[in-house]
């Protein structure tokens, strides 16, 4: 994290940086030990400073994706504004599969609690999902990740009915 930290203006670095946490992130105590040593927040600053560059955004999703092996560790993630990245990196690139599938992904298992929920649908995640889905038809990684996040946040009956006025109940074409 040195590299991302001395680097900051390098999508290269950025995206070698968060690629390495997302392979390191595989063990559930790895995982623990690069959300303790800053790693969440080395992250977040990377989307955010290259909202731009799909390589920085796929990697970084990846990497916040395989962090949340905890509820602890994915409350990190949200309070470090690791939604918000999250979403702005899908709306932002929309056509890239690898992006769109890791963002679910990470969405997917953050969804877990009422308060994430509520961050991903406020941060405006509900329509993104949604027009991931229907970008990426083919993409059956991003049709079951979408439909994994999308299942979870229509517990709550407020998001459910924003799913339904955003299209997410309509059948493909």
């Amino acid at each position: 994290m040195r590299a991302s930290a001395a680097h900051r203006g390098s999508a290269k670095v950025q995206a070698g940086v968060a690629g390495a946490l997302r392979n390191l992130s595989v063990s559930d105590e790895i995982a623990a030990e690069i959300a303790a040593a800053g790693g969440i927040e080395a992250l977040v600053v990377a989307s955010r400073e290259h909202v731009d560059n799909a390589d920085v955004q796929g990697e970084v999703a990846g990497a916040l994706w395989g962090l949340c092996v905890s509820d602890e560790i994915e409350g990190e993630i949200a309070q470090a504004q690791g939604i918000q990245v999250l979403v702005a990196g899908a709306k932002m690139h929309f056509r890239n599969a690898k992006v769109q599938a890791r963002v679910a992904g990470a969405l997917r298992k953050m969804s877990a609690t009422d308060e994430n929920k509520r961050e991903i649908a406020e941060a405006g995640g509900v329509r993104a999902l949604i027009e991931s889905s229907r970008m990426h038809l083919d993409n059956a990684m991003v049709q079951a990740s979408v439909a994994g996040v999308l299942s979870n946040l229509s517990v709550d009956d407020e998001i459910e009915r924003e799913i339904a006025s955003e299209g997410g109940i309509e059948a493909p074409a």
